[in-house]
Protein backbone atom coordinates (compact mmCIF):
# COMPACT_ATOMS: atom_id res chain seq x y z
CA UNK A 1 0.00 0.00 0.00
CA UNK A 2 1.12 3.53 -0.78
CA UNK A 3 0.32 4.83 2.72
CA UNK A 4 2.39 2.09 4.31
CA UNK A 5 5.44 3.03 2.23
CA UNK A 6 5.33 6.81 2.74
CA UNK A 7 8.16 8.36 4.82
CA UNK A 8 7.45 10.01 8.14
CA UNK A 9 7.74 13.54 6.73
CA UNK A 10 4.64 12.82 4.62
CA UNK A 11 2.58 11.82 7.64
CA UNK A 12 -0.35 14.11 6.78
CA UNK A 13 -0.63 12.55 3.31
CA UNK A 14 -0.46 9.08 4.83
CA UNK A 15 -3.26 9.89 7.26
CA UNK A 16 -5.37 11.17 4.38
CA UNK A 17 -4.82 7.95 2.45
CA UNK A 18 -5.75 5.87 5.49
CA UNK A 19 -8.99 7.82 5.91
CA UNK A 20 -9.72 7.31 2.23
CA UNK A 21 -9.00 3.59 2.59
CA UNK A 22 -11.55 3.32 5.37
CA UNK A 23 -14.20 5.08 3.23
CA UNK A 24 -13.50 2.81 0.23
CA UNK A 25 -13.78 -0.38 2.31
CA UNK A 26 -17.10 0.79 3.75
CA UNK A 27 -18.42 1.23 0.22
CA UNK A 28 -17.74 -2.38 -0.83
CA UNK A 29 -21.19 -3.88 -1.49
CA UNK A 30 -20.39 -7.55 -0.80
CA UNK A 31 -20.30 -8.40 2.90
CA UNK A 32 -17.67 -11.14 2.74
CA UNK A 33 -15.40 -9.03 0.51
CA UNK A 34 -15.74 -6.11 2.90
CA UNK A 35 -14.78 -8.27 5.88
CA UNK A 36 -11.81 -9.73 4.05
CA UNK A 37 -10.63 -6.28 2.97
CA UNK A 38 -10.82 -5.06 6.60
CA UNK A 39 -8.62 -7.97 7.66
CA UNK A 40 -6.25 -7.56 4.69
CA UNK A 41 -5.70 -3.85 5.38
CA UNK A 42 -5.23 -4.48 9.12
CA UNK A 43 -2.59 -7.13 8.41
CA UNK A 44 -0.61 -4.85 6.08
CA UNK A 45 -0.76 -1.94 8.53
CA UNK A 46 -0.20 -4.01 11.69
CA UNK A 47 3.44 -2.95 11.94
CA UNK A 48 3.47 0.66 10.76
CA UNK A 49 0.00 1.68 12.05
CA UNK A 50 -0.94 -0.74 14.86
CA UNK A 51 -3.65 1.48 16.33
CA UNK A 52 -5.32 1.94 12.95
CA UNK A 53 -5.07 -1.81 12.35
CA UNK A 54 -6.80 -2.47 15.69
CA UNK A 55 -9.58 -0.08 14.70
CA UNK A 56 -10.11 -1.94 11.42
CA UNK A 57 -10.26 -5.27 13.22
CA UNK A 58 -12.83 -3.88 15.66
CA UNK A 59 -14.94 -2.67 12.72
CA UNK A 60 -14.61 -6.10 11.11
CA UNK A 61 -15.71 -7.97 14.23
CA UNK A 62 -18.68 -5.67 14.77
CA UNK A 63 -19.65 -5.95 11.10
CA UNK A 64 -19.43 -9.76 11.23
CA UNK A 65 -22.28 -9.73 13.76
CA UNK A 66 -24.60 -8.02 11.28
CA UNK A 67 -24.29 -10.48 8.39
CA UNK A 68 -25.74 -13.93 7.87
CA UNK A 69 -23.31 -16.73 7.07
CA UNK A 70 -23.19 -20.47 7.61
CA UNK A 71 -21.51 -21.68 10.78
CA UNK A 72 -18.33 -22.92 9.10
CA UNK A 73 -17.69 -19.62 7.29
CA UNK A 74 -18.38 -17.72 10.51
CA UNK A 75 -15.77 -19.81 12.35
CA UNK A 76 -13.21 -19.13 9.60
CA UNK A 77 -13.88 -15.38 9.67
CA UNK A 78 -13.63 -15.07 13.44
CA UNK A 79 -10.54 -17.30 13.60
CA UNK A 80 -8.67 -15.10 11.12
CA UNK A 81 -9.64 -11.91 12.94
CA UNK A 82 -8.72 -13.27 16.37
CA UNK A 83 -5.39 -14.69 15.13
CA UNK A 84 -4.35 -11.33 13.72
CA UNK A 85 -5.57 -9.47 16.82
CA UNK A 86 -3.64 -11.84 19.09
CA UNK A 87 -0.52 -11.27 17.02
CA UNK A 88 -0.93 -7.52 17.52
CA UNK A 89 -1.73 -7.73 21.22
CA UNK A 90 -3.20 -10.66 23.23
CA UNK A 91 -5.11 -8.20 25.43
CA UNK A 92 -6.70 -6.61 22.38
CA UNK A 93 -7.75 -10.05 21.12
CA UNK A 94 -9.60 -10.63 24.39
CA UNK A 95 -11.36 -7.27 24.11
CA UNK A 96 -12.32 -8.13 20.55
CA UNK A 97 -13.85 -11.40 21.72
CA UNK A 98 -15.95 -9.53 24.27
CA UNK A 99 -17.79 -7.82 21.43
CA UNK A 100 -19.64 -11.09 20.85
CA UNK A 101 -20.58 -11.30 24.54
CA UNK A 102 -23.11 -8.56 23.88
CA UNK A 103 -25.08 -10.78 21.50
CA UNK A 104 -27.00 -13.67 23.17
CA UNK A 105 -27.58 -15.27 19.75
CA UNK A 106 -23.85 -15.79 19.23
CA UNK A 107 -23.24 -18.46 21.87
CA UNK A 108 -21.54 -20.88 19.44
CA UNK A 109 -19.37 -18.10 18.02
CA UNK A 110 -18.32 -17.03 21.52
CA UNK A 111 -17.34 -20.57 22.43
CA UNK A 112 -15.31 -20.93 19.22
CA UNK A 113 -13.48 -17.66 19.88
CA UNK A 114 -12.79 -18.54 23.52
CA UNK A 115 -11.36 -21.88 22.41
CA UNK A 116 -9.22 -20.14 19.80
CA UNK A 117 -7.90 -17.61 22.32
CA UNK A 118 -7.05 -20.42 24.73
CA UNK A 119 -5.23 -22.25 21.94
CA UNK A 120 -3.23 -19.13 20.99
CA UNK A 121 -2.33 -18.53 24.64
CA UNK A 122 -1.21 -22.16 24.95
CA UNK A 123 0.84 -21.89 21.76
CA UNK A 124 2.63 -18.81 23.05
CA UNK A 125 3.25 -20.27 26.52
CA UNK A 126 4.88 -23.36 24.98
CA UNK A 127 7.58 -21.28 23.24
CA UNK A 128 7.97 -18.57 25.89
CA UNK A 129 8.82 -20.88 28.80
CA UNK A 130 5.77 -19.77 30.76
CA UNK A 131 4.52 -23.37 30.50
CA UNK A 132 6.45 -24.91 33.40
CA UNK A 133 4.23 -27.98 33.65
CA UNK A 134 1.12 -29.31 32.05
CA UNK A 135 -2.00 -27.26 32.63
CA UNK A 136 -5.04 -29.39 33.32
CA UNK A 137 -7.33 -26.92 31.57
CA UNK A 138 -5.90 -28.09 28.22
CA UNK A 139 -6.32 -31.52 26.67
CA UNK A 140 -3.49 -33.47 25.04
CA UNK A 141 -5.20 -32.85 21.70
CA UNK A 142 -5.00 -29.08 22.32
CA UNK A 143 -1.29 -29.41 23.04
CA UNK A 144 -0.90 -31.24 19.73
CA UNK A 145 -2.85 -28.52 17.90
CA UNK A 146 -0.71 -25.80 19.52
CA UNK A 147 2.45 -27.72 18.55
CA UNK A 148 1.25 -27.75 14.93
CA UNK A 149 0.83 -23.96 15.03
CA UNK A 150 4.29 -23.61 16.55
CA UNK A 151 5.76 -25.79 13.81
CA UNK A 152 4.30 -23.36 11.28
CA UNK A 153 5.88 -20.27 12.85
CA UNK A 154 9.14 -22.17 13.43
CA UNK A 155 9.37 -22.97 9.72
CA UNK A 156 8.54 -19.33 8.98
CA UNK A 157 11.42 -18.28 11.28
CA UNK A 158 9.01 -16.49 13.59
CA UNK A 159 10.14 -18.30 16.72
CA UNK A 160 13.68 -19.17 17.75
CA UNK A 161 14.34 -22.83 18.60
CA UNK A 162 13.99 -23.49 22.32
CA UNK A 163 16.10 -25.67 24.58
CA UNK A 164 15.52 -29.44 24.13
CA UNK A 165 14.82 -29.97 27.83
CA UNK A 166 11.79 -27.69 27.53
CA UNK A 167 10.33 -30.14 25.02
CA UNK A 168 10.54 -33.25 27.23
CA UNK A 169 7.08 -32.79 28.72
CA UNK A 170 5.53 -32.44 25.25
CA UNK A 171 7.29 -35.56 23.98
CA UNK A 172 5.92 -37.47 26.97
CA UNK A 173 2.46 -36.16 26.12
CA UNK A 174 2.87 -37.27 22.52
CA UNK A 175 3.54 -40.78 23.75
CA UNK A 176 0.05 -40.90 25.25
CA UNK A 177 -1.67 -40.09 21.96
CA UNK A 178 -2.34 -42.15 18.86
CA UNK A 179 0.36 -41.65 16.23
CA UNK A 180 -1.89 -39.60 13.95
CA UNK A 181 -2.66 -37.26 16.86
CA UNK A 182 0.89 -37.05 18.24
CA UNK A 183 2.57 -36.35 14.89
CA UNK A 184 2.39 -32.51 15.27
CA UNK A 185 4.20 -32.70 18.63
CA UNK A 186 6.97 -34.97 17.34
CA UNK A 187 7.35 -32.96 14.11
CA UNK A 188 7.67 -29.67 16.03
CA UNK A 189 10.17 -31.08 18.54
CA UNK A 190 12.26 -32.67 15.81
CA UNK A 191 12.35 -29.55 13.63
CA UNK A 192 13.16 -27.44 16.70
CA UNK A 193 16.26 -29.53 17.45
CA UNK A 194 17.36 -29.55 13.81
CA UNK A 195 17.17 -25.77 13.60
CA UNK A 196 18.87 -25.33 16.98
CA UNK A 197 21.86 -27.61 16.41
CA UNK A 198 22.35 -27.88 12.65
CA UNK A 199 25.69 -26.41 11.60
CA UNK A 200 26.86 -25.92 15.20
CA UNK A 201 29.63 -27.71 17.15
CA UNK A 202 26.88 -29.69 18.96
CA UNK A 203 25.59 -31.07 15.66
CA UNK A 204 27.15 -34.52 15.96
CA UNK A 205 26.52 -34.81 19.69
CA UNK A 206 22.83 -33.87 19.56
CA UNK A 207 21.46 -34.71 16.11
CA UNK A 208 23.24 -37.96 15.32
CA UNK A 209 21.80 -39.81 18.38
CA UNK A 210 18.41 -38.33 17.56
CA UNK A 211 18.67 -39.63 14.01
CA UNK A 212 19.70 -43.09 15.25
CA UNK A 213 16.79 -43.14 17.72
CA UNK A 214 14.31 -42.25 14.99
CA UNK A 215 15.80 -44.86 12.72
CA UNK A 216 15.47 -47.45 15.47
CA UNK A 217 11.87 -46.46 16.16
CA UNK A 218 11.06 -46.73 12.46
CA UNK A 219 12.58 -50.20 12.34
CA UNK A 220 10.58 -51.30 15.37
CA UNK A 221 7.39 -49.93 13.87
CA UNK A 222 8.10 -51.75 10.63
CA UNK A 223 8.60 -55.01 12.50
CA UNK A 224 5.43 -54.61 14.56
CA UNK A 225 3.31 -53.66 11.57
CA UNK A 226 4.54 -56.04 8.94
CA UNK A 227 5.79 -58.84 11.25
CA UNK A 228 9.00 -59.02 9.26
CA UNK A 229 12.61 -58.41 10.14
CA UNK A 230 13.49 -56.05 7.34
CA UNK A 231 16.04 -53.47 8.29
CA UNK A 232 16.67 -50.16 6.64
CA UNK A 233 20.14 -49.37 5.31
CA UNK A 234 22.24 -47.18 7.57
CA UNK A 235 22.80 -43.57 6.73
CA UNK A 236 25.67 -41.23 7.36
CA UNK A 237 25.51 -37.54 8.07
CA UNK A 238 28.23 -35.18 6.84
CA UNK A 239 29.07 -32.79 9.62
CA UNK A 240 30.39 -29.31 9.02
CA UNK A 241 33.57 -28.45 10.89
CA UNK A 242 33.12 -25.43 13.18
CA UNK A 243 35.21 -22.41 12.39
CA UNK A 244 37.99 -21.78 14.90
CA UNK A 245 37.80 -18.55 16.88
CA UNK A 246 40.68 -16.30 15.86
CA UNK A 247 41.79 -12.83 16.86
CA UNK A 248 40.33 -11.30 13.71
CA UNK A 249 37.68 -12.31 11.21
CA UNK A 250 37.06 -10.74 7.83
CA UNK A 251 33.63 -10.79 6.18
CA UNK A 252 33.46 -9.85 2.55
CA UNK A 253 30.54 -8.31 0.67
CA UNK A 254 27.64 -10.76 0.58
CA UNK A 255 28.80 -12.77 3.62
CA UNK A 256 26.15 -11.54 6.04
CA UNK A 257 24.90 -15.07 6.77
CA UNK A 258 28.45 -16.24 7.47
CA UNK A 259 28.86 -13.30 9.85
CA UNK A 260 25.66 -14.24 11.68
CA UNK A 261 26.87 -17.83 12.06
CA UNK A 262 30.14 -16.52 13.47
CA UNK A 263 28.25 -14.38 16.02
CA UNK A 264 26.07 -17.35 16.91
CA UNK A 265 29.14 -19.54 17.50
CA UNK A 266 30.76 -16.81 19.56
CA UNK A 267 27.66 -16.34 21.73
CA UNK A 268 27.47 -20.09 22.33
CA UNK A 269 31.06 -20.03 23.56
CA UNK A 270 30.28 -17.32 26.14
CA UNK A 271 29.32 -18.36 29.66
CA UNK A 272 27.38 -15.21 30.45
CA UNK A 273 24.03 -13.92 31.62
CA UNK A 274 24.32 -10.54 29.92
CA UNK A 275 25.27 -8.94 26.61
CA UNK A 276 26.06 -5.25 26.20
CA UNK A 277 25.66 -3.91 22.65
CA UNK A 278 27.23 -0.52 22.09
CA UNK A 279 26.54 1.03 18.68
CA UNK A 280 26.18 4.74 17.97
CA UNK A 281 24.33 3.88 14.73
CA UNK A 282 21.96 1.29 16.19
CA UNK A 283 18.84 1.26 14.00
CA UNK A 284 15.50 -0.50 13.92
CA UNK A 285 16.98 -3.21 11.66
CA UNK A 286 19.47 -4.14 14.38
CA UNK A 287 16.59 -5.39 16.55
CA UNK A 288 17.13 -8.67 14.64
CA UNK A 289 20.24 -9.23 16.79
CA UNK A 290 17.90 -9.97 19.71
CA UNK A 291 16.58 -13.04 17.90
CA UNK A 292 20.11 -14.41 17.63
CA UNK A 293 20.55 -14.02 21.39
CA UNK A 294 17.14 -15.57 22.04
CA UNK A 295 18.16 -18.57 19.95
CA UNK A 296 21.41 -19.13 21.87
CA UNK A 297 20.60 -17.99 25.42
CA UNK A 298 17.00 -16.97 26.19
CA UNK A 299 17.96 -16.01 29.76
CA UNK A 300 20.55 -13.48 28.61
CA UNK A 301 19.85 -9.86 29.57
CA UNK A 302 20.66 -7.40 26.77
CA UNK A 303 21.68 -3.77 27.26
CA UNK A 304 21.83 -1.60 24.14
CA UNK A 305 23.68 1.72 24.23
CA UNK A 306 23.33 4.14 21.33
CA UNK A 307 23.41 7.84 20.59
CA UNK A 308 21.57 7.52 17.32
CA UNK A 309 18.15 8.89 16.31
CA UNK A 310 17.52 6.35 13.53
CA UNK A 311 15.17 4.49 15.85
CA UNK A 312 12.79 7.45 15.79
CA UNK A 313 11.82 7.09 12.11
CA UNK A 314 8.09 7.28 12.87
CA UNK A 315 7.33 10.26 15.06
CA UNK A 316 3.69 9.28 15.57
CA UNK A 317 4.91 6.20 17.51
CA UNK A 318 7.05 6.08 20.65
CA UNK A 319 10.51 4.54 20.46
CA UNK A 320 9.30 1.61 22.52
CA UNK A 321 6.36 1.01 20.18
CA UNK A 322 8.65 1.19 17.14
CA UNK A 323 11.02 -1.42 18.55
CA UNK A 324 8.22 -3.70 19.76
CA UNK A 325 6.51 -3.42 16.38
CA UNK A 326 9.75 -4.45 14.66
CA UNK A 327 10.14 -7.39 17.03
CA UNK A 328 6.61 -8.59 16.22
CA UNK A 329 7.64 -8.72 12.56
CA UNK A 330 10.54 -10.98 13.49
CA UNK A 331 9.11 -13.40 16.03
CA UNK A 332 5.97 -14.43 17.87
CA UNK A 333 8.00 -15.20 21.00
CA UNK A 334 8.62 -12.68 23.73
CA UNK A 335 11.96 -10.89 23.19
CA UNK A 336 14.80 -11.48 25.65
CA UNK A 337 14.81 -8.87 28.41
CA UNK A 338 16.31 -5.81 26.74
CA UNK A 339 17.07 -2.30 27.95
CA UNK A 340 17.80 0.32 25.29
CA UNK A 341 19.61 3.48 26.43
CA UNK A 342 19.90 6.46 24.08
CA UNK A 343 22.28 9.28 25.04
CA UNK A 344 22.26 12.83 23.70
CA UNK A 345 23.50 16.27 24.73
CA UNK A 346 22.02 19.74 24.80
CA UNK A 347 23.97 20.74 21.68
CA UNK A 348 24.08 19.10 18.28
CA UNK A 349 27.06 16.88 19.16
CA UNK A 350 26.84 13.40 20.62
CA UNK A 351 28.92 11.86 23.43
CA UNK A 352 31.74 9.69 22.04
CA UNK A 353 30.42 6.31 23.14
CA UNK A 354 32.52 3.27 22.15
CA UNK A 355 31.61 2.19 18.65
CA UNK A 356 30.16 -1.19 17.62
CA UNK A 357 31.08 -3.40 20.59
CA UNK A 358 29.47 -6.57 21.95
CA UNK A 359 30.59 -7.23 25.53
CA UNK A 360 29.85 -10.19 27.83
CA UNK A 361 31.20 -11.36 31.18
CA UNK A 362 33.92 -13.42 29.53
CA UNK A 363 34.59 -11.87 26.13
CA UNK A 364 34.04 -9.14 23.63
CA UNK A 365 33.86 -8.31 19.92
CA UNK A 366 34.47 -5.13 17.99
CA UNK A 367 32.22 -5.43 14.95
CA UNK A 368 33.38 -2.36 13.03
CA UNK A 369 29.82 -1.78 11.83
CA UNK A 370 26.23 -2.35 12.93
CA UNK A 371 24.83 -5.89 13.13
CA UNK A 372 22.47 -5.36 10.17
CA UNK A 373 25.30 -4.04 7.95
CA UNK A 374 27.87 -6.74 8.71
CA UNK A 375 28.98 -8.36 5.44
CA UNK A 376 26.35 -6.54 3.39
CA UNK A 377 27.86 -3.87 1.12
CA UNK A 378 31.50 -3.67 2.16
CA UNK A 379 34.28 -5.71 3.69
CA UNK A 380 34.18 -5.75 7.51
CA UNK A 381 36.66 -6.94 10.12
CA UNK A 382 35.59 -8.24 13.52
CA UNK A 383 38.26 -8.08 16.24
CA UNK A 384 38.44 -10.05 19.47
CA UNK A 385 40.03 -7.83 22.16
CA UNK A 386 42.35 -8.86 24.94
CA UNK A 387 40.85 -9.26 28.40
CA UNK A 388 42.27 -5.93 29.49
CA UNK A 389 40.80 -4.15 26.45
CA UNK A 390 37.44 -5.79 27.14
CA UNK A 391 37.47 -4.62 30.76
CA UNK A 392 38.36 -1.03 29.77
CA UNK A 393 35.59 -0.87 27.16
CA UNK A 394 33.04 -2.31 29.60
CA UNK A 395 33.93 0.33 32.20
CA UNK A 396 33.44 3.04 29.57
CA UNK A 397 30.09 1.59 28.48
CA UNK A 398 28.88 1.18 32.07
CA UNK A 399 29.28 4.87 32.86
CA UNK A 400 26.50 5.50 30.34
CA UNK A 401 24.35 2.47 31.15
CA UNK A 402 24.44 3.40 34.84
CA UNK A 403 23.80 7.05 33.89
CA UNK A 404 26.64 8.11 36.22
CA UNK A 405 28.17 10.36 33.55
CA UNK A 406 26.24 13.65 33.72
CA UNK A 407 28.17 15.99 31.38
CA UNK A 408 30.29 15.93 28.26
CA UNK A 409 32.32 19.02 27.27
CA UNK A 410 30.32 21.08 29.76
CA UNK A 411 27.06 20.01 28.13
CA UNK A 412 24.45 18.11 30.03
CA UNK A 413 23.86 14.52 28.93
CA UNK A 414 20.25 13.36 28.50
CA UNK A 415 19.28 9.70 28.77
CA UNK A 416 16.28 7.98 27.19
CA UNK A 417 15.68 4.49 28.55
CA UNK A 418 13.02 1.94 27.67
CA UNK A 419 12.65 -1.85 27.75
CA UNK A 420 11.28 -4.52 25.46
Amino acid sequence: MIANALPNKMNSLRQGLLDELEVIINQIPTDIDKLDRYRWAAEILSTSEPQFAKRLLSYAMQFSMTIRTDDLLQVIIHTRLIDLAHKLDPGFAESLARILDQDPARIAARINIENRLNLLDLKKSMINKTQKQFNSQYTLQQYAHAAWLNLGILNANRHAPIKPEQLDQYLMAGGQLAIQESYPIFAWCLENNIKRFSGTPANEEKLSPLFESLLGAARLADILISRTSKCSSTSRRILAEPHPIENKYTFKVGEHLRAIEFLRSWLESQDTDYLKICDSCFSIEDIEALELVLHVNPECKISVLTSNNKLNSQQHMSLQEICRSKWRQISEQNPPYTEITIVSTEGSGEPPIPDQWWITQSGGLRLGTSFSSLGIDKCNEVFIPTERERENIEVEIDQYLSRSLKEYHNQRIFYTLFTL
